[in-house]
């Protein structure tokens, strides 16, 4: 089933809720009510009193489906002859689903700290924070940037030089 935002108008969720609550009212009266032809997963029927059982209910030209268990609303309609059922976009389980995965997150950062505590507790203070590749890559760089400043200033000594000089024409 596709994800799909619906949006619920109050007469569509009171339906919804009245649905929900029929059963309970009918078998207060003494009314015998027939349970709706339901399906699992795959098509697999159900049994009409399995309390795993949907509830479907007419809204605006088409059908909520109902699942008792989980609480999950799905829009049916019929197209081409055949029946189609769309999950309604549920905000409540977007949000569980994105607080799971920032626990989880955090899980794994707060782990990965532990880690670099450790690594960092077990250093002694005159060992090198850098391997000895990168300490050489450390060395050619500052002899580089050593050259380019003595040069620049260099250049900068000469073009003093020359405006101090009177002109010679």
């Amino acid at each position: 089933m596709g994800v799909i935002d619906v949006p619920m108008t109050v007469r569509t969720l009171a339906a919804a809720l009245a649905m929900l609550a029929l059963p309970a009212a009918a078998a207060a009266q003494g009314v015998q009510v027939p349970a709706p032809e339901t399906h699992g997963a795959a098509g697999e029927a159900i049994a009409p009193d399995d309390e795993s059982a949907f509830t479907m209910t007419p809204a605006e030209g088409r059908h909520l489906k109902i699942d008792r268990r989980t609480g999950r609303v799905s829009v049916c309609s019929e197209e081409s002859g055949s029946w189609s059922c769309r999950l309604v976009a549920d905000d409540r389980l977007a949000y569980e689903e994105e607080i799971e995965r920032l626990q989880s997150e955090t899980e794994r950062l707060e782990d990965r700290v532990g880690e670099l505590e450790q690594e960092l507790a077990t250093r002694s203070e005159g060992e090198n924070w850098i391997g000895p590749e990168d300490e050489k890559k450390l060395d050619e760089f500052l002899d580089f940037s050593d050259k380019a400043i003595r040069r620049f200033f260099g250049m900068v000594q000469d073009l003093k030089r020359d405006l101090d000089q009177p002109d010679t024409l």
